[in-house]
């Protein structure tokens, strides 16, 4: 009997620890629940001293809507005046767009005709470029004409076949003068004054 009972009360004292620990933890709760309860009824006064703000700042609001509506009167009667006032630019902005569309379609015509112009003076360009590596041909061949065989077809018969069909294009024109006293060509002198009008467009 003595060990039965040295048995029960060890288990007796195991549920004894057991309900002590039980009872810690559900005091540590209530506590927790406790600090949470004051915050949130610190939070209400809080929330209560701001709702009485708020109503206070409502009916200053509701005497600014008053005096506001007697502004809006008035600002109706000026709007009636600057719509009158706008429907006057608009009539302005219409003539300008009138005008900016007539100076976009000079201003794309000018630039047709500048890459036109620009396109005529890069041939005549290529076409002299041509002419004088001729020269220079003609130069290095007559130099060496003693120790060279005749070339097939000579630089100047060549060079008179290209010239021919040079200057019958349409948009052929004659030579420039030597370079230092040359002057610009007619191409070039039309181009500058098409890119000058683009400039002050």
């Amino acid at each position: 009997e003595r060990s039965g009972l040295a048995i029960e009360l060890t288990k007796a004292q195991e549920e004894l620890r057991r309900v002590i620990d039980a009872n810690h933890s559900m005091q540590s709760v209530i506590q927790d629940k406790d600090e949470i309860i004051a915050r949130i009824s610190h939070d209400l006064e809080n929330y209560q001293n701001h709702v009485n703000y708020l109503e206070g700042k409502v009916k200053e609001q509701e005497f600014e809507i008053f005096t506001t509506k007697e502004e809006l009167m008035s600002i109706q009667n000026e709007n009636h005046n600057n719509y009158e006032k706008c429907a006057c630019l608009l009539q302005d902005v219409a003539r300008a767009k009138e005008q900016i569309t007539s100076i976009n379609t000079d201003k794309e015509r000018l630039e047709k005709e500048l890459r036109k112009f620009s396109a005529e003076r890069d041939e005549w360009a290529a076409h002299q470029a041509f002419l004088l590596d001729n020269v220079i041909a003609s130069s290095s061949s007559h130099r060496h004409t003693s120790r060279s065989s005749p070339l097939q077809g000579t630089w100047k018969e060549f060079s008179r076949e290209e010239e021919e069909r040079w200057m019958e294009r349409p948009s052929a024109k004659p030579l420039p003068p030597p370079k230092e006293t040359q002057k610009p060509s007619p191409v070039t002198s039309r181009s500058l004054a098409v890119q000058q009008e683009l400039n002050q467009r």
